[in-house]
């Protein structure tokens, strides 16, 4: 027979009953379920799905070694004699890290809507994808967010106006020295519910497949850190190309029913789908089984204790290692702690685990629910055996996402070809960057090779003065682009500068003066290159009316 025990102060077991442990928990229960026979007969079972562990964050490994620098090569640059400009960290004590130079002009947000106990995906216009795992978020207390729609607000900056049009910096410092950021893609996450900010659970994490228009691999993963004034490097994306094909018309149009019966007479198409419907069984069985991690126990918390003789039970051995603490809100009769219970089930119920105890004699039962814990240097252990387990199970589950992605991208080639839509027949292929990475927090995120600032260095010719509307003034905002690098540079007047531009690419200069701005375009680039007495003239500025009417004025390719 076995015993339980209520421990009201949380006090801990026994020695000896820690010394006998050699098992975690998991282990414990994977004894425990392959031996089921034994406890049926006593009375024992596992209930449900079977005992399981708590879920914890999948925390994404990146590399961090690599940092691509890139030079301006002396060939390929021009010094201007006739502009002042440097670089700008935009780190200073006044103005906001994060600093949009239009008064009410922004990159739009895209709203989305997201189960908050569910989860799910979300798409963006331009196709990129974010997916949301179930129970994802939490509220400013840490509380989950077990029912509602939390609105997803999701912007993304994807070229030089985008950047120059948020402000936020492109500049990234690293010991002691300042970096210029050349973008593959930039974007911004938000969540919110009931017009609240929420924010993403410690256990979970949320997946991003944004489509990019820059390839390589050269890239590396940043957040902004606004309280520190920088950028913290997370490591590297990945980098999937995709080939999409837009067909040229077919001669005959089939019904989905015809197009099922001509797919189901090629082998290939067939035995592809067959693997494809293996592939996606293989990834939902692993995301059931995600390793747990274990619970770190609490001090003082209440919990429940059993004894039992191990030549009766010897499948709980691995219990000695596992203090069953009592979940919140639970509270322990005081008369149940005198019970000699005879009969004891454990028993997995949603998130939760159910200890039901019962004396046969009266036919008394009373249930609690209760969290498996570890403790001290038991808890150091099954940590350290979950992150070994876990670091396997996230290879294996990538390795299985990119076989399918694979398969899947065979399957549509072979369906193009039976069903005549194949880019022989005059359609046209676009190659898609998809970037994908995972966040466990919400936030502004980069893909950024840190470039040495001398790739737009600054001269030595002193520029005078800047002159629009015909007023002349000895300071402005002054943003320089370039098509062929996806960064801005953000220049003020200081005396003793110029600015290095590059011969490839069409170069911008772009003024913002409070609601309004001015470009020197390429056509016109070649005026302040000429020597002088270090002029720039932007003529009349226009007033800025929306983020749209600037992008349609500024075109950079």
């Amino acid at each position: 027979m076995s015993d339980l025990k209520f421990n009201i102060d949380g006090k801990d077991i026994s020695s000896d009953e820690i010394k006998s442990g050699k098992k975690d928990f998991n282990t414990f229960y994977n004894d425990y379920a392959s031996k089921t026979k034994p406890f049926y007969q006593k009375g024992w079972f596992w209930g449900g799905a079977g005992l399981a562990s708590l879920a914890i964050m999948a925390t994404v490994l990146f590399n961090n070694n690599t940092t691509v620098v890139a030079e301006a090569k002396q060939n390929n640059t021009i010094i201007s004699n006739a502009t002042n400009v440097s670089v700008s960290a935009q780190k200073t004590d006044i103005l906001p890290f994060v600093n949009p130079p239009i008064d009410g002009i922004n990159v739009p947000w895209e709203k989305m809507l997201v189960d908050a106990a569910k989860g799910g995906i979300v798409i963006n216009k331009r196709g990129s994808k974010l997916s949301f795992p179930k129970m994802a978020f939490i509220d400013s207390l840490g509380s989950p967010i077990k029912e509602g729609k939390v609105e997803i607000r999701y912007r993304e900056f994807m070229d030089q106006i985008d950047q120059v049009v948020s402000g936020i910096p492109m500049t990234y410092d690293s010991a002691g020295t300042t970096y210029q950021f050349l973008s593959a893609g930039m974007v911004e996450v938000k969540g919110y519910l009931n017009n609240q900010e929420v924010a993403i659970s410690p256990q979970k994490k949320v997946d991003i497949d944004l489509v990019s228009n820059i390839p390589g691999t050269e890239y590396n993963l940043y957040k902004l850190n606004p309280v520190e004034r920088n950028w913290d490097c997370l490591g590297k994306d990945k980098v999937v190309e995709e080939k999409v094909i837009t067909p040229a018309p077919v001669k005959e149009i089939l019904s989905p029913e015809q197009e099922v019966a001509e797919l189901q007479k090629v082998p290939e198409f067939n035995k592809l789908e067959k693997k494809h419907v293996n592939i996606l069984s293989q990834i939902k069985e692993l995301e059931e089984a995600e390793p747990k991690a274990p619970i770190e126990s609490t001090e003082g918390k209440p919990e429940m204790e059993m004894e039992y003789d191990l030549k009766e039970f010897p499948e709980l051995k691995g219990l000695a290692k596992v203090k069953f603490e009592l979940s919140e809100n639970q509270k322990i009769n005081a008369s149940d702690t005198r019970v000699d219970w005879s009969d004891i089930k454990i028993e997995k119920i949603d998130d939760q685990f159910q200890i039901t105890c019962t004396e046969i004699e009266t036919g008394y039962s009373k249930s609690y629910f209760v969290d498996p814990t570890y403790e001290g240097q038991n808890y150091v252990e099954a940590k350290s055996k979950f992150d070994t387990t876990f670091e396997a199970y996230s290879k294996d589950l990538n390795e299985r996402k990119t076989e399918e992605r694979k398969v899947a991208r065979k399957i549509k080639r072979v369906r193009n070809k039976v069903l005549g839509l194949d880019i022989r027949q005059e359609g046209i292929a676009k190659t898609y960057i998809h970037r994908i990475f995972a966040l466990n927090s919400f936030g502004t995120f980069n893909c950024d090779s840190p470039s040495q600032v001398e790739l737009f260095s600054s001269g030595s010719t002193k520029v005078n003065d800047i002159t629009y509307n015909g007023k002349l003034s000895a300071s402005e905002n002054v943003f320089y682009v370039n098509s062929k690098y996806n960064t801005y540079l953000n220049k003020q007047l200081i005396a003793k500068k110029g600015l290095t531009f590059s011969r490839k690419g069409n170069n911008f200069l772009i003024l913002i003066k409070g609601g309004e701005f001015g470009v020197i375009k390429p056509k016109n680039f070649k005026k302040i290159t000429q020597k002088g007495d270090g002029a720039i003239t932007f003529g009349s500025l226009t007033e800025i009316k929306s983020y749209s009417q600037l992008k349609k004025q500024i075109v950079l390719f």
